[in-house]
């Protein structure tokens, strides 16, 4: 036979301090998203080469093609190869967040660093531009983020 899980309901004090770390729990409403400005949103490509690995002295990941998917709420997936467009199923290699204040733009965690990079941003047609503002020891965010982005 299975379990049965019975629910408890958690003390305020509980909720209260889970709330203040940010820690989504169980039965309550989850924090609003903060909203990206609509000529972010979508998907942009671009061609990260070995040079661009080697100038911020990160580890060498995909050379090639990489796509990020940017949602409204923030969301960002980051994707390797050319089949992103076309891929109906595609996984992201990783998923982090983007927040934007007037012309900077802040990059949430990646796998690779836990802190935060900022960077400058311009959209301009069908062009993104990422220029380096501030990125604390997190080279590969650095290498892959800081250059020019084509709408796919």
């Amino acid at each position: 036979m299975g379990r049965t899980w019975r629910r408890h309901p958690l003390p305020s004090a509980t909720v209260a301090v889970a709330a203040a770390a940010g820690v989504l729990v169980p039965g309550t409403a989850a924090p609003a998203e903060s909203a990206v400005p609509a000529n972010l949103v979508g998907e942009w490509s671009r061609t990260v080469s070995l040079a661009n690995w080697k100038h911020y002295g990160a580890p060498v990941y995909h050379v090639g093609v990489w796509t990020i998917a940017i949602r409204r709420s923030g969301t960002v997936y980051v994707y390797t190869g050319l089949g992103y467009p076309r891929c109906r199923s595609c996984v992201p290699d990783l998923t982090t967040r983007f927040s934007v204040s007037g012309a900077r733009l802040t990059v949430a965690a990646v796998p690779v660093c836990a802190t935060k990079g900022v960077y400058g941003w311009k959209a301009s047609g069908r062009a993104l531009t990422l220029t380096l503002i501030a990125d604390r020891g997190c080279p590969p965010r650095e290498a892959l983020f800081t250059g020019v982005w084509k709408r796919a």
